[in-house]
């Protein structure tokens, strides 16, 4: 019998966007344009439906 807890899924578009959105927010050499981008990735984010279930 195969529990869940030992393997681990590989990561969902989701929180490999939040994984993404740590490294530009802790990143002190952001830029404007990653910060646009960034603004946009939790524009998405929140929209998503994975994220709204």
């Amino acid at each position: 019998i195969m529990q869940s807890g030992h393997h681990r899924s590989p990561p969902s578009p989701l929180e490999t966007s939040i994984k993404k959105l740590k490294q530009l927010t802790t990143s002190a050499m952001s830029t404007n344009a990653e910060s646009l981008a960034l603004a946009q990735m939790v524009k998405e984010i929140f929209s998503s439906p994975s994220f709204v279930q």
